[in-house]
């Protein structure tokens, strides 16, 4: 039979890449996941074939050796050292060994721990935008967005002549509106909204605008009533759950992601003694 090709064992090297250059970046890693698994002999078993067929091939480790094997594995480079027959040969007859297996095993968990992570996030990310419109739809039906409206409307009939109340009247526009940006965003709870956006309303009534209560008086009388509509109708509706969640997910998914086998990094070679 065929010793096999240089092509072949490439292929096979880059199908299973993570398990030939992790031991090159990251050792102590390589060597906790195998002693976790309650597998150092296996693994050692594998890499003392290899290293021994490595150095059989190279009396030196510096890069001017006439035939720098080890020195280019170490480097992450397996073109020389699959220049001989034995060293591919070992290397496809070895495709199976217990410890490429285990440790390709551990690359399939990680990735389908990785999807669960990416589907959940996408799920809640939906979940929480479908909750941002509801609350908006509401702020719409109850009337909240006409009496902002309105607000900011009277403040610029205000700017030229009566510039305290035109102040006063941007001002609470503008609180209002960041009110409901943070309620929309789920920053604020339902109920920190309300009793908030009563606050200010209260306040306005106390200050320059309570000059104005002609147009305020009915205004303010309005936001009362949309608030309560928006009390009575977002039942169920925790924004600060949705951010919760989505900060979890996102910082599961980056300790998944920092899980990821390292690149090259240091010349540590295969070795587990």
């Amino acid at each position: 039979m065929p010793a096999p090709t240089k092509e072949e064992v490439e292929q096979f090297i880059r199908e299973n890449e993570s398990f030939f250059k992790t031991p090159l970046s990251n050792q102590s890693d390589f060597k906790a996941f195998y002693e976790k698994n309650d597998a150092l002999k296996v693994i050692k078993e594998y890499s003392d074939g290899l290293e021994k067929l490595l150095y059989a091939n190279k009396k030196r480790l510096t890069k001017e050796s006439t035939m720098a094997v080890v020195y280019d594995w170490r480097k992450g480079d397996f073109s020389s050292a699959l220049e001989f027959e034995t060293i591919r040969q070992y290397i496809m007859d070895n495709k199976d060994h217990p410890a490429i297996a285990l440790w390709r095993d551990k690359s399939v968990t990680f990735l389908k721990n990785q999807q669960v992570l990416k589907d959940q996030q996408v799920l809640e990310e939906q979940r929480m935008l479908k909750e941002q419109q509801q609350i908006r739809d509401v702020l719409e039906t109850s009337g909240l967005n006409s009496c902002l409206e309105q607000i900011k409307e009277k403040a610029t009939d205000f700017k030229g002549s009566y510039p305290k109340a035109w102040r006063a009247a941007d001002t609470l526009y503008k609180d209002l509106t960041s009110q409901k940006e943070q309620f929309i965003s789920k920053k604020i709870t339902k109920e920190d909204f309300v009793t908030n956006c009563k606050n200010l309303i209260d306040d306005a009534e106390k200050g320059e605008l309570k000059n104005h209560r002609g147009f305020f008086g009915r205004i303010f009388h309005n936001i009362q009533k949309a608030l309560n509509v928006i009390t009575l109708g977002l039942v169920g509706v925790s924004p600060t759950d949705s951010l919760v969640k989505m900060g979890m997910f996102k910082d599961s998914l980056k300790k998944v992601d920092s899980a990821t086998l390292p690149e090259e990094k240091t010349e540590q070679q295969i070795q587990l003694k």
